[in-house]
């Protein structure tokens, strides 16, 4: 398969048909979840590959992870807010000394 020509991006390959019926789990994502779990209550530093609540960044405190759905509530300037962050998204995380 040499792939399509599309416009301005040259030539790409595409996928026609995703599988989505797999149950099966990696170890680095059974091994990321447990480690949230783990840390619940934790004041944790959170980069993210992709914006959530329009901040690539989050510094808070890990209040849930359910369903590959990391939890958080953090301070916005004066305000407690609360944001639910996908596992996928998540580049780095590690936790935080709480001053």
């Amino acid at each position: 398969y040499e792939g399509v020509d599309v416009e301005g991006e040259g030539t790409l390959g595409l996928i026609t048909y995703m599988r989505t019926d797999s149950l099966r789990l990696s170890t680095e994502a059974m091994a990321a979840a447990a480690d949230f779990i783990k840390h619940i209550g934790d004041y944790i530093f959170v980069k993210l590959y992709q914006k959530v609540a329009g901040e690539k960044e989050f510094v808070g405190d890990i209040v849930g992870f359910n369903a590959d759905i990391l939890t958080l509530t953090y301070l916005d300037k004066t305000r407690q807010k609360t944001v639910d962050i996908e596992l996928s998204n998540i580049a780095k995380a590690r936790t935080q000394v709480k001053l």
